[in-house]
């Protein structure tokens, strides 16, 4: 692909959009993406697997679908279990 080799993958404004989308909501599936960015499912499935690719977010089969959370989150929760541990 060759907007790996972009600098920032934010920098490309679909993706950003997409990005705010899915850190706004902390969870979200790619239908839900594509009706609230009106963005073809080729070009959404594209800049989502850049973004994943690029570690900006995660995703997580939960049945049937396919959930994208930001990557931050997977930090959060091993921040909170260290602090549960007093590691």
């Amino acid at each position: 692909m060759s907007y790996y080799k972009v600098k920032d993958a934010l920098d490309h404004p679909t993706r950003k959009k997409i990005y705010d989308v899915v850190l706004g909501a902390r969870g979200v599936t790619e239908y839900e993406l594509r009706e609230e960015l009106n963005t073809p499912s080729g070009t959404l499935a594209y800049h989502l697997q850049v973004l994943v690719k690029k570690e900006y977010i995660i995703f997580k089969r939960e049945g049937k679908l396919k959930m994208y959370y930001p990557a931050s989150i997977v930090l959060l929760g091993l921040e909170q279990r260290i602090m549960q541990n007093n590691i």
